[in-house]
């Protein structure tokens, strides 16, 4: 079995995302379709931090944050997407 090196979202969601590498070493890239919010919470559901994204891509440093699992939030309109990111 291969190692997983990135999210992707299914063609025939409202949009697209790729969310990579993951596991994550201090930045994440974000590839959106459209305008989204980032939340990030750890697994217990704290809030860690939210951000814009943009169309295009974008970059998020969780440098701050230490080794673990964490949950990232996508939400662009009616739509949310759970994700589950690995920072080493």
């Amino acid at each position: 079995m291969g190692q997983i090196t990135g999210i992707q979202g299914p063609e025939n969601s409202g949009f697209q995302y790729k969310v990579f590498p993951n596991p994550i070493s201090d930045i994440v890239k974000i590839e959106m379709s459209e305008d989204a919010i980032l939340t990030l919470t750890d697994i217990n559901g704290k809030l860690l931090a939210s951000k814009h994204l943009s169309t295009g891509s974008n970059e998020v440093s969780i440098a701050n944050l230490n080794s673990g699992i964490y949950i990232g939030i996508i939400n662009q309109g009616s739509q949310t997407v759970r994700l589950k990111l690995i920072k080493e």
